[in-house]
């Protein structure tokens, strides 16, 4: 009775760890999928502030903080470009 009970609780610990496991790597795999979205819209849109905004967003969820921090100087030097221009017509 004592083996069951071990191999039961054995196998609830395994199903548990790969039900786990199986989770990290759908959420990994989101991320990555926000991420390319995001750097298709700056491809397009390589002028769009918000477009690199988003794409930080995406980078810093998925904890590349380096890469959104360039995006967003990216966004904020596009947005103060856009208001120069903006003010000068």
């Amino acid at each position: 009775m004592d083996i069951f009970l071990l191999l039961l609780v054995a196998a609830f610990l395994t199903y548990r760890f790969w039900q786990s496991f199986h989770r990290e790597s759908v959420e990994a795999a989101r991320e990555t999928d926000k991420i390319a979205r995001y750097r298709a819209a700056v491809h397009r849109s390589p002028q769009s502030p918000a477009s690199h905004e988003s794409l930080g967003d995406a980078l810093r969820e998925a904890g590349r903080y380096r890469d959104a921090l360039l995006c967003y100087e990216n966004a904020e030097r596009l947005t103060v470009e856009g208001e120069a221009a903006h003010g000068a017509g």
